[in-house]
């Protein structure tokens, strides 16, 4: 038996023809038979890969390779798509020259194609479940698992890892076709028998591939072309394209890095993988996914795990090893806390056996994979889907972790669909009908993990309602303090005019801030984009973008009028300014009296206070050598995302201990710059110059031969750095 990496096709001769005798000597000759010679690319099924020096081996120790064999085949056309499953009957050639075997197939036969339910096994399950209702069935389900595997205590990784195999390959709602095949995270420390949970349970239904993340690298999940020995090159396809319409669980998956799981999100979201290079191809991805993974520690360049419980909310760990993207498009989250279960719990006795039937449950599988029954969703399940859709968008979703994204019903409906086959809501076996009690028994598992990880209240702290005058005082008080020491009413403006101008661009580098408002580089520009971030008005991508924060700042009724006055609330005046104001107060009521003018609150507005700041700009804080080192970040996630790619940690260049660099220390460097840059796809030049303790001089120099070399990039206009030319 194999699995069809690569097929190619090559026709041989004609095996017999007839002449038809024409006049004047000439013929025409017919085929009467021929076979065309298949050279495919094979590998053994096996159901998981580890690395073991360097080579991969499954789970007899095996090694993994691939084969290439030639299919024989009389008057007869095959169709071979990669991932297909493959009995093949033929011969070895062994050549003694090159010690190279050659193998010719004469049969062919595709078991999928053949494979049929087994209707009398199926018929135990489906009495075991007689007087149970849906939810019952479902925690059946889970009980029995337990008890098979005697993993204690982890029924919530059972429940996502069981629906992740049940899922279907598409779904219909509303007359709207989407993909059904899910993506589930597993989150959580080690030793809390996640691996565990997803290898017995490929034991019980026989099906489902896992493979280490030393083996699970973009290409060996995507492809790659491969040079044949004879010349040529073909595919050898990665594991997502061989277990297209199956499930793969990835193991270790925090070790693949951000950048990594952001070359993959098209072949997630289409199904569909295309490699154009030396060879050519494209192939399906519709396959079910589970990735295992640790947080990870983001002060570690070795990418060691944290524990969950050095998280304030464990969901936090999330955003440690995944980008947005590929968190938005996560169907289910579960978590794994070390700290949940008591080594009492798991150090006794199993005495509990598994109910039978348990083992019956691969044939309901079969249904699902095989695509035997069509998925109906009742219109109760419809609009039970629609609300709790939008009861845990409303509760759990945040920018920051975007797991409850918009699409949340197509997440819910997936697995729905995957509850509704678990407990056979069929009574033909044609027809598979979600019900309202399979959305809200899904719904119901999510609400309570998401809360148990503290998503509802990270979501309750990313909303922001309508500014108050407070908030907004005291927000451009502290940018306008950032451009000047002693701010005053033109410095509070300008400050305004910085975040509205922020607002309506949508989005700027430094380059585009320093030149727009004239700012110093050291003085105001570095500690500005340091508050802005801080603040959360701003965030970092490929450039800067306003936040929804800043957005509903700057939209907020009388913002400009009433943020002129930042300034003067947050000002210290000197002794005779206080005498002054004391004996002759200018201020009084809404007025604001100036030296030259008198401004009316309610009227003013940047455009018709017509003020300038190219020249104010200039002065400011410009000429002065001081270094201004950032805020202090608290240590949260996000926070430390922010640091890295918005802004220089706190460390200032004076107190930096800077070797001399010579030959070795600059190797050093570039390897740590690229790997500190493969960690985290996009790193600024300010957090690689601390990383290094190098002066800004010595940093670009170092990054602008790693340019030169091809083994970094940046776009113009801003400092974030890229690996590759």
């Amino acid at each position: 038996m194999a699995l069809v990496n690569q097929p190619t096709t090559t026709r041989n001769k004609i095996l017999s023809y007839v002449l038809f005798p024409e006049s004047k000597g000439h013929a025409n000759i017919k085929d009467l038979s021929y076979r065309t010679v298949y050279m495919v690319r094979v590998r053994p099924p096996v159901f998981s890969l580890e690395k073991q020096g360097d080579k991969l081996v499954d789970e007899k120790g095996y090694e993994y390779k691939a084969y290439t064999i030639y299919v024989i085949a009389e008057n007869a056309k095959i169709e071979f798509q990669a991932s297909s499953l493959l009995n093949l009957k033929g011969i070895v050639l062994p050549d003694s020259k090159t010690q190279k075997t050659t193998i010719l197939v004469t049969e062919v036969e595709f078991p999928e194609n053949i494979c049929e339910v087994d209707m009398e096994k199926l018929g135990i399950l489906s009495t075991a479940y007689v007087g149970k209702t849906p939810t019952q069935r479902l925690e059946w389900i889970i009980d029995n698992f337990e008890a098979y595997s005697h993993i204690i205590g982890r029924r919530n990784i059972a429940k996502a890892a069981i629906l992740g195999f049940f899922t279907p390959t598409w779904a219909t709602l509303n007359g709207e076709l989407q993909r059904g095949w899910a993506n589930i995270l597993i989150l959580g420390d080690t030793t809390t028998a996640k691996t565990e949970t997803i290898r017995k349970l490929i034991k019980l239904l026989q099906a489902g591939f896992i493979i280490t993340a030393e083996t699970a690298s973009a290409v060996g999940l995507v492809g790659a072309a491969t040079q044949l020995d004879k010349g040529g090159w073909t595919i050898d396809w990665g594991a997502l394209v061989l277990n297209d319409r199956k499930l793969l669980a990835i193991d270790g998956a925090h070790k693949l890095g951000k950048y990594q799981f952001a070359s993959l999100a098209e072949a997630e979201r289409s199904g569909t993988v295309s490699i154009i290079k030396a060879a050519k191809d494209s192939a399906y991805t519709r396959t079910r996914q589970i990735k295992i993974a640790n947080p990870l520690d983001q002060d570690s360049w070795r990418m060691e795990s944290k524990n969950l419980s050095e998280f304030y909310y464990p969901a936090q760990a999330i955003s440690t090893f995944l980008d947005l993207m590929s968190v938005a498009r996560i169907d289910l989250v579960v978590f794994a806390d070390a700290d949940d279960v008591k080594a009492e719990a798991i150090n006794r006795k199993h005495e509990l056996e598994p109910d039978p039937a348990l083992f019956s449950l691969g044939e309901a599988l079969k249904l699902v994979w095989g695509e035997k029954v069509k998925l109906n969703f009742t219109s109760e399940a419809q609009a039970s889907i629609n609300d709790n859709t939008t009861a845990l968008y409303n509760a759990y979703f945040t920018k920051a972790i975007p797991i409850a994204s918009l699409d949340m019903k197509w997440k819910l409906a997936r697995l729905s669909a995957a509850a509704a086959a678990l407990s056979l809501s069929t009574t033909d076996y044609v027809t598979m009908d979600v019900e309202p009690e399979h959305v809200e028994w899904v719904a119901g598992f999510m609400r309570d993990e998401y809360q148990n990880a503290g998503l509802l209240s990270l979501a309750k702290r990313s909303r922001f309602d309508t500014p108050t005058k407070e908030q907004i005082v005291e927000t451009v008080g502290k940018i306008a303090s950032i451009l000047d020491k002693d701010p005053t009413e033109e410095t509070a403006i300008r400050a305004v005019e910085i975040l509205l101008w922020i607002a309506e661009t949508g989005r700027f580098t430094k380059d585009n801030l320093r030149i727009k408002f004239n700012l110093a580089e050291k003085n105001e520009l570095r500690p500005l984009i340091s508050e802005l971030t801080t603040l959360k008005l701003v965030e970092v991508g490929s450039g800067f973008y306003p936040t929804a924060k800043l957005n509903r700042l700057c939209k907020s009724e009388h913002f400009a009028t009433i943020a002129t006055i930042a300034a003067l609330e947050t000002r210290h005046p000197s002794k005779s300014e206080e005498e002054e104001s004391k004996q002759d107060p200018k201020t009084t009521g809404d007025d604001i009296e100036t030296e030259d003018k008198q401004i009316k609150i309610d009227n003013a507005s940047p455009e018709n206070l017509g003020v300038s700041y190219s020249e104010g700009g200039k002065e400011g804080n410009q000429g002065k050598t001081e270094e201004v080192a950032p805020e202090p970040v608290d240590g949260t996630p996000a926070e430390e995302e922010k640091q890295l790619k918005g802004a220089a940690p706190s460390t200032s260049p004076e107190k930096m201990d800077e070797p001399e660099p010579g030959h070795s220390r600059l190797v050093e460097g570039r390897e740590l710059v690229k790997s500190i840059i493969e960690k985290y796809g996009v790193v600024s030049t300010d957090y690689i110059a601390s990383a290094l303790r190098f002066t800004e001089k010595r940093t670009l120099d170092l990054l602008g031969s790693m340019k030169r070399d091809g083994e970094i990039w940046c776009r113009p206009g801003d400092d974030l750095w890229r690996l590759g030319g």
